[in-house]
């Protein structure tokens, strides 16, 4: 695992290896073990190596072949690199180990096309010198980062946007038309950014720059859509299903334990991490280490005593770290590692975790991804409630709304008003508002408002592209547009960003694309059978642990963060977006803001996750002095 930049200059300038040294500075992080630029006429490559496969110097980078014909600079990991090098031994002439050099050979032989034979979690940069072209690429479903900024002078690469802002060429500042998208989703919808000029590469596409410094942005991979099919299978095929569903996992955590360093994982008790770590004793000889996370004076968010349950059910040996409110003063820490905004307050236990794994640990794997797989969210529950719901009288559900409108809101995990308030209010709604307004963080007509900018008829529209205009089920269209957005801009942006900001690499074996491939393909009822989510998956974690752990309801990754705003950080909050130095006056309604923060306050409604993208924002927007 590694982290990138580079940069080409379409005046034919000369890159001066000392600005690819300052950009790959701002990225030690996420390579602490080495460094390493390469700059030839207008083209140059850097990289910060974390050394996991091929321990030795050889691994460093950039890398070339032979005969210096290739360059590459490379950040993830190529689980399947050791058969690709059987496959390419006639045509290679190995000098490492890595999976890096396998890149290399596989694109000199399959050219773009070497893409298609990676199974694995990417960001890289080749440089053909016998063509004068130079290759951007992203993995299938997004895992690995990569930003770039383009003039007609300069383009501009690497895996965080601070490298980029390094550059001194580089001219940026807030892409305002975007803060509306912010303020719904809770992030920035790819490809865009916060910053003008800079954008993020999608997942499984490449950008190429050809000799006559054309600039091409193709889709190399397709991700599956889920079959809507509604017919009951077959005891037979069920069982036929859990087995190859068994066959795909296990082959995904083996190619995930692959490394020459300590491996560990992230437990949570749920379903996901608890299938993950069972596997994973069949590929050590030593006991697996996992880590969990609490949290401090509310229970309702806290799971470190299913953790601790199936750790030991599993023989794992086990690390608990609880989270206190005085974590906050992490924010500006945060803030500098996602580079922008991001109203995802999960960032916060995501990156004490990973801090106090890498302490033990160089690699963690994950259960990231079977909720989008199999229907795991309340969301997808909701959505078939909601079909029903639509058959009761509209005097009837104003009543519901207005009932649930005079109750106050709590701050527990599972509060019945808030929960119910967020159904009620988009339930007869199109299918993709539906979905907005349960994934999001506020609607787009409030966010407008607040951005004082009309736009929110086009977040409704940029979002509904996604949904067919009829379906019998709204569950395959949902796990969808769940993959092909939330996953990428909110999920994997966490757990990259968090990881690597302590230097330890993140793999996910539910993000291996045959497991993708083979899940899109399953009918509905083995994902979401009645209200049980996630059943096929459910069934086969049932030969691993206790029942009780399995069929326990759904716990998302969160923080009470609106307990610690109306209570120990209270005051904390009112400096900051209120102060004398406070920045979001500038670009925000005031009046709304303030409107908003005492209705939190009060009891009257929990807005603590639009009160983490505020501060979020506040904290980004004094760091770049906009």
């Amino acid at each position: 695992m590694c982290g990138i930049c580079g940069a080409y200059y379409f005046n034919n300038d000369q890159v001066e290896p000392a600005i690819l040294e300052k950009m790959v500075t701002q990225i030690d992080h996420r390579g602490p073990d080495d460094h390493g630029v390469w700059a030839q006429a207008n083209v140059g490559l850097a990289n910060a190596r974390l050394a996991i496969i091929d321990l030795s110097a050889a691994g460093h980078q950039p890398m070339a072949d032979l005969r210096k014909t290739t360059w590459i600079a490379y950040n993830g990991e190529v689980y399947n690199f050791k058969a690709l090098r059987q496959l390419l031994n006639d045509d290679a002439q190995w000098q490492s180990e890595t999976d890096t050099e396998t890149l290399i050979y596989g694109y000199k032989k399959w050219g773009i096309d070497f893409l298609a034979h990676l199974n694995g979690m990417f960001g890289l940069a080749i440089w053909d010198t016998t063509n004068k072209t130079l290759l951007l690429a992203r993995d299938r479903l997004g895992q690995k980062p990569l930003y770039y900024y383009q003039t007609d002078d300069i383009f501009v690469f690497g895996s965080e946007i601070k490298c980029i802002l390094a550059h001194p060429a580089v001219q940026t500042g807030i892409n305002a038309s975007v803060l509306p998208s912010y303020f719904t989703y809770g992030y920035v919808p790819a490809p865009d950014t916060l910053f003008s000029n800079i954008k993020m590469l999608l997942p499984g596409h490449f950008l190429q720059i050809d000799a006559n410094h054309s600039v091409t942005i193709q889709r190399w991979w397709q991700p599956p859509s889920n079959m809507d099919r509604t017919a009951t299978p077959s005891p037979q095929d069920f069982a036929e299903k859990e087995g190859e569903l068994e066959q795909q996992l296990r082959q995904a955590v083996e190619y995930r334990m692959i490394s020459d360093v300590p491996v560990g994982a992230f437990l949570s008790g749920g379903i996901d991490s608890s299938l993950i770590v069972a596997l994973m004793r069949d590929y050590s000889s030593e006991k697996i280490k996992t880590f969990a996370i609490g949290f401090e004076g509310n229970q309702s968010f806290d799971e470190t005593p299913y953790a601790n349950e199936v750790a030991s059910h599993l023989g794992t040996e086990h690390e608990t770290f609880i989270v206190s409110p005085n974590t906050i003063d992490l924010v500006e820490t945060l803030n500098w590692h996602l580079d922008q905004p991001f109203g995802d307050s999960s960032c916060i236990p995501t990156y004490l975790v990973s801090k106090h794994t890498r302490e033990h640990v160089t690699v963690a794997l994950t259960g990231d991804g079977g909720d989008e797989l199999f229907a795991g969210y309340d969301r997808f529950r909701a959505a078939r409630i909601a079909k029903k719901y639509q058959a009761l009288p509209e005097v009837g559900h104003r009543v519901i709304q207005r009932l649930l409108r005079g109750l106050p809101q709590g701050t527990g995990y599972r509060n019945f008003v808030r929960r119910a308030t967020e159904f009620t209010d988009t339930a007869r709604l199109p299918l993709s508002d539906q979905y907005l307004g349960w994934v999001g963080i506020r609607s787009p007509e409030f966010a407008a408002q607040l951005c004082k900018q009309d736009v929110a008829r086009q977040i409704r529209q940029q979002y509904s592209q996604y949904f067919p205009a009829k379906t019998s089920d709204p569950i395959p269209a949902l796990l969808d547009v769940n993959r092909i957005s939330y996953l990428p801009d909110d999920l994997l942006i966490k757990t990259d960003r968090m990881s690597m900001a302590n230097s330890l690499e993140a793999r996910s074996p539910f993000l291996d694309h045959n497991l993708v491939e083979f899940a899109a393909q399953l009918p509905m009822a083995y994902k979401l059978k009645g209200k049980q989510s996630k059943y096929l998956l459910r069934q086969l974690t049932k030969r691993f642990v206790p029942d009780h752990i399995v069929d326990r309801p759904k716990h998302g990754f969160g923080v009470p963060i609106g307990q610690w705003f109306r209570k120990d950080l209270r005051s904390y909050m009112e400096s900051q977006l209120f102060g004398k130095d406070a920045k979001n006056k500038n670009h925000l309604d005031a009046e709304i803001v303030q409107i908003t923060f005492a209705e939190h306050l009060s009891g009257k409604r929990d807005h603590g996750h639009f009160l983490w993208s505020l501060l979020s924002f506040e904290t980004w927007l004094r760091k770049f002095n906009y």
